[in-house]
C-alpha cells in the first residue's frame, strides 16, 4: 500500500485531450441579451503547436492539443477577430444610462420569479409606501 490518492486531474486515458474554451477580451454588458458573435479564426496561428486544433460549433470557440500545456498556451495565442460587444454604461449615471435603454427597448423585459399575488397582497396590507 502506498497510500497515494489519484486525484481526478491524475488520469490518463489513451486518446485523450486537453481543451481550452477561448472567449474575447473584456467584457460585454451582463444579461444584454447579447453573445460575443464569432468574426473569423485563423487556425494557422497555432499551427506551430503539436497536435493542437480548433473546435468551433457556431459562436463557440475553443482548442484541443495533446498535452495540457499545449492547450494552454493554443488557447492564448490563437487569432480570433470577434464582433465589437455593447459597452458598459460608466458608474457616474448608471441609473440614467439604465433609464435611457429601458426608454430605447434596449432592455429585455424578463420575469425571474412570479409567486404569489402582488396586487392581493398590496391590497391586504396595513400600511403601503411608496417612493422613487
Amino acid at each position: 500500500m502506498t497510500g497515494k490518492y489519484t486525484y481526478v486531474q491524475s488520469i490518463r486515458i489513451p486518446g485523450m485531450l486537453h481543451g481550452r474554451i477561448v472567449r474575447p477580451r473584456g467584457q460585454g454588458a451582463y444579461g444584454d441579451g447579447t453573445n460575443p458573435q464569432l468574426l473569423s479564426v485563423d487556425a494557422s496561428s497555432i499551427a506551430h503547436i503539436p497536435g493542437a486544433k480548433v473546435v468551433r460549433k457556431g459562436n463557440f470557440l475553443g482548442v484541443v492539443a495533446v498535452k495540457e500545456y499545449d492547450a494552454i498556451q493554443a488557447a492564448a495565442l490563437l487569432k480570433a477577430k470577434w464582433a465589437a460587444m455593447p459597452e458598459l454604461p460608466s458608474s457616474g449615471n448608471v441609473f440614467g444610462a439604465m433609464r435611457k435603454q429601458d426608454s430605447a427597448g434596449l432592455v429585455k423585459a424578463a420575469t425571474a420569479v412570479n409567486i404569489g399575488n402582488v396586487d392581493g397582497a398590496l391590497a391586504s396590507a396595513a400600511h403601503v409606501v411608496t417612493a422613487t
